[in-house]
């Protein structure tokens, strides 16, 4: 009988230090099954809190700020590299601690010890090493609006303001629902093709850190990003030959990122066969207080700009300008003039 229970006992320590006894190997590190706070994060990882986040710490800022000021919690913010023009209505930048950008500075997690440290959940170094530092890491999903949608609900019980979370996902979805609506009635196969061009020449906004191919389709228009360019790699530089190869009907430009301006296309020699810029259908996508096409709840108003361009007609009753700032009010719990948020 003692013989056996002590293999047992062997045999669960050898699964404890391979798997885990209580949990799958895919749990966060500091993962306890009698937290009252369970979440299930990007990547299938259970995350827990014994009490909602006091405290959230990221290395990728600009991807995370965002639901972080959209639950109303941007107070609870004690680390990040981000230094968008929104970010500077939360925090001072140069005084902001750092744990790092692409590689995330785990000395640095160590000391802040953070009750939660956000990343995208394709990082699993940066997840997993904020767990060897003790800090427990929610990885986010970007791909998708219910990617979008489950970051904010989750992130909202991390945090203890589920209510808050609700009412986000709420609006934004009444403005997908309004793009839903109105190209309902165009079948797929007549959708203009699009691409949105990135910070460099020759770039493309579409990589693994945002919504931009889903954005364009629930817009009403067929994205010229190969999947394997949009959900693999993290830069997209194809060159302006391929782009030209794929004549896009329209093409955006990331205002807040892009080297480029409407006014350098049309005015270009070069860019002049193209039937996007014979047709005029060359637009900046506004904002310049954050991106509007990255995996955030501003993809939702972006969606609902680059559709407003492709079909304008559809479109007549709604005033972008006027959507814009109630969306930064309701969303963000700004007060902002058009100026401020970058829109001309």
């Amino acid at each position: 009988m003692k013989k056996a229970s002590y293999l047992i006992i062997a045999v669960c320590l050898v699964f404890t230090s391979l798997f885990g006894c209580s949990k799958t190997s895919k749990d966060d590190a500091l993962f306890n099954e009698n937290d009252p706070i369970i979440v299930v994060d990007g990547s299938g990882r259970r995350v827990s809190f014994a009490e909602p986040a006091k405290t959230v710490a990221t290395s990728w800022g600009g991807g995370v700020d965002m639901y972080i000021y959209a639950l109303g919690v941007g107070d609870r913010l004690v680390a990040t590299n981000s230094k968008h023009n929104i970010d500077r209505l939360f925090f001072n930048p140069d005084e902001m601690p750092k744990v790092g950008r692409w590689v995330l500075d785990k000395e640095a997690l160590a000391d802040i010890q953070p009750d939660v440290y956000l990343h995208g959940s394709y990082a699993t170094d940066q997840i997993t090493g904020a767990n060897s530092v003790k800090v427990r890491a929610y990885g986010m999903g970007f791909h998708s609006f219910d990617d979008i949608a489950k970051n904010i609900t989750d992130l909202g019980k991390i945090f203890g303001v589920e209510e808050r979370a609700a009412y986000v996902n709420s609006y934004c979805e009444n403005i997908l629902k309004l793009v839903k609506d109105r190209v309902s009635s165009i079948p797929k196969d007549q959708y203009p093709t699009v691409i949105i061009l990135g910070e460099q020449i020759g770039e493309l906004a579409a990589d693994i850190y945002d919504t931009i191919d889903i954005m364009i389709e629930m817009a009403g228009g067929k994205s010229m990003t190969p999947d394997e360019l949009a959900t693999k790699t993290e830069t997209t530089v194809v060159g302006l030959e391929k782009i030209f190869e794929w004549n896009p009907d329209f093409i955006f430009l990331q205002d807040y990122y892009c080297e480029l301006t409407v006014e350098d296309i049309m005015s270009s020699s070069t860019w002049a066969p193209m039937t996007s810029v014979k047709n005029n259908h060359v637009f900046a996508i506004p904002s310049e207080i954050d991106a509007w096409s990255k995996g955030n709840p501003s993809c939702y108003i972006g969606t609902l700009y680059i559709s407003m361009q492709m079909y304008p007609d559809l479109y007549t009753d709604i005033d972008i300008n006027k959507l814009a700032v109630e969306f930064y009010h309701e969303v963000y719990g700004l007060d902002l003039t058009l100026e401020q948020i970058g829109i001309h």
